[in-house]
């Protein structure tokens, strides 16, 4: 998959999947909310890995920016 996702997306991913992880991993699983918290934690640490979100490919978005070089021109 081509990558689509820029520095600091990639690092909230991998960050919030963490910590959501950690959560589900903490709190009381018997509740219906921190099962929802699995396979997002999940999703986001895998687009995190990757470096591609399918969701940012179907609505065209790129969060990598343009990797301009600062040199002058002469």
């Amino acid at each position: 998959m081509k990558r689509n996702l820029g520095d600091y997306d990639v690092i909230i991913r991998l960050v919030s999947g963490l910590c959501l992880m950690i959560v589900f991993i903490i709190n009381d699983v018997t509740s219906p909310l921190n099962w929802l918290l699995f396979p997002l934690s999940g999703i986001l640490l895998l687009t995190g890995l990757s470096g591609s979100c399918p969701l940012y490919r179907l609505l065209h978005i790129d969060t990598r920016g343009s990797r301009k070089s600062n040199t002058p021109s002469h």
